[in-house]
């Protein structure tokens, strides 16, 4: 009996014997082929070969060569489309969940959770999504990206605005960075000073 076959090439589906002269293949010691090439197999998964000298006119096949264990690559898979909003808040995007799918905000830090929080307020995020890696087949690439704009954030009312000064004709209220102010809570605008007023009426102010 020969001594185990080597390994000439292996992929996820197939395994190539190096070729000897003279010499027949098998997977399992009984059923034999003058090709060392098997094909048709299965991802990541083992599998035992044999080699022996073939019978030839002069001499019988010898015995079955000591078994080699191979065990195929894992299965490479194509990038699956870009990912489906399912929802998104103002800190917040909920990606459509797929079963073995994972995800993520830079096509390099994956997660199972297709929620990603902690986001800021009206800003553009790309996402990604991909099919897991599993036993028998590697993860797949990134998809392309899907751009998600996170909402606006709404804020709480402020108090009522302050009176700075008034005259018999204008108002002036305290000025607050970042807001508008209005007399009937419509009409918005930027500068905390009415003027054009009516003398001794009462006015309502609002602030936002």
């Amino acid at each position: 009996a020969p001594a185990a076959p080597t390994v000439l090439t292996l992929t996820a589906n197939s395994v190539t014997l190096k070729s000897l002269e003279g010499y027949e293949y098998s997977m399992d010691g009984k059923s034999w082929q003058t090709s060392p090439v098997f094909e048709g197999l299965s991802p990541a998964t083992t599998y035992k070969f044999y080699q022996r000298v073939a019978e030839t006119d002069t001499a019988y096949a010898s015995p079955a060569g000591s078994a080699l264990s191979v065990t195929t690559k894992k299965q490479s898979v194509k990038a699956p489309g870009a990912p489906l909003l399912e929802s998104k808040t103002d800190r917040s995007v909920t990606l459509k969940k797929t079963e073995g799918y994972e995800y993520s905000l830079d096509g390099k830090t994956w997660q199972k959770s297709p929620v990603f929080e902690g986001l800021s307020p009206a800003t553009s995020y790309k996402l990604y999504q991909r099919i897991a890696e599993t036993d028998t087949a590697f993860a797949s690439p990134a998809s392309v990206f899907l751009t998600v704009t996170t909402d606006k954030s709404t804020v709480l009312p402020p108090e009522a605005p302050a009176l700075d000064s008034k005259t018999w004709q204008s108002v002036t209220l305290k000025a607050v960075a970042g807001y508008e102010y209005s007399l009937d809570g419509k009409t918005w605008q930027k500068s905390p000073i009415f003027e054009g007023l009516s003398p001794a009426t009462v006015y309502t102010f609002y602030q936002r």
